[in-house]
Order: C-alpha cells, then structure tokens, then sequence
C-alpha cells in the first residue's frame, strides 16, 4: 500500500514561515527572483530572506533535481512551475494565495480565425482604460506613471549648455572664415606682384 503525501496546511507563504518548512528553488530563475524581488516586509520577501538567500542547499540545477531532492528531506516545499508533479502521489501540489506575477502570452496560429476575434477584445480593453488599470494595480511598479512624461520648462539650466556650445561654434566659425579671408588676400597680393 503506497502513501501519498499528508494533507497540508499551507495556503500562503506566512504558513511556510510559521511551520518551519525549508524551501527549494529553481536556482537563477524566475522562480527565485518572485521571492528574491517581492515587496519589502512581504511573507514571500522574509522566505527567501529566512530559508534561501545564503543557503546553498536551497538550490538545486534543474526541476527534476529539486523534485528528487525534497523526496529525501523531512519539511521542505519546492517553488517553481513543475507540472510533471500532476497525478505523481508522492507529491501535493499546493495552492498559494500570495500573489505571484506571471506574464501571459496566447500564441495563435498563422491566419487563425481567432486571431480577428482576439484583437478585437484586446483592444476593447485597451479603449476602455482597463488594460491601464490592471497594469497599475497589478504590476510591481504600480506607483509608476505609464505614458508619456511632462514636458519640463524651457528655463536658464535647460538651455545654457546648448546656448553655448552653438556661441562656440559661430566663433569658430567665424574665426576660421577670417583666416581664410585673410589668407586669400595674401595669395592675392602674392600673385599679382609676380
């Protein structure tokens, strides 16, 4: 008779801190940069604070490694996007309420039918000011302007080193035309007395 794994009670990362779970990640991924880059004082910020950064053994090289590597530990979790887990009993995949940012893509193919239908609602939301809601609310950079900048005024500090590069140059020019001016002359005088 095989076991599957006990029944959990972890819905965000808080419980993760709270239980003493060790956490196993994806190093160098996308994964780990969600728990490295989250919001300051975040549960998912003090995780990766408390069980990964300046832990090696939180590591692993690729999903296959992390997945063999928690079968051999007491209390770990592996965060990371790993569906070949689905329908294997000697995992649980949990569902966490901490919200994590993903990007989504619908790739369609060439010509496809859907494509006008797709476009159409896209920019539905566009027009409708909703698509710039979610991005402020749902991005990390929330408090972040999208859109273009204000113009700043022309004043004294805008406008000096461009006022004087262009007096240089008129001088330099001005200083040259003289010198070929005189020039010219000379190879005049020079010419007419031979």
């Amino acid at each position: 008779m095989t076991s599957g794994p006990p029944d959990l009670s972890i819905a965000s990362f808080g419980d993760v801190l709270d239980q003493g779970y060790d956490v196993v990640v994806l190093e160098s991924s996308a994964n780990q940069d969600y728990l490295r880059f989250a919001s300051s004082g975040s549960d998912m910020q003090k995780v990766y604070a408390d069980r990964i950064d300046g832990n090696s053994d939180a590591f692993v090289g690729s999903n296959e490694e992390g997945k063999q590597k928690i079968l051999g530990m007491t209390k770990a979790l592996y965060f990371g996007s790993v569906l070949s887990i689905l329908g294997d009993d000697r995992y649980l995949a949990l569902q966490i309420t901490d919200g994590v940012e993903g990007s989504v893509a619908w790739a369609l193919q060439k010509n496809s039918e859907l494509t006008a239908c797709l476009n159409y609602h896209l920019s539905q939301l566009d027009e409708s000011g909703i698509l710039f809601k979610m991005r402020r609310r749902w991005t990390w950079r929330a408090s972040e302007e999208f859109g273009i900048a204000e113009a700043e005024p022309l004043d004294y500090e805008n406008i000096m080193f461009p006022f004087c590069v262009l007096v240089i140059s008129a001088a330099v020019a001005l200083i040259l035309a003289i010198a070929e001016r005189i020039k010219r002359s000379c190879l005049d005088r020079n010419y007419k007395a031979t």
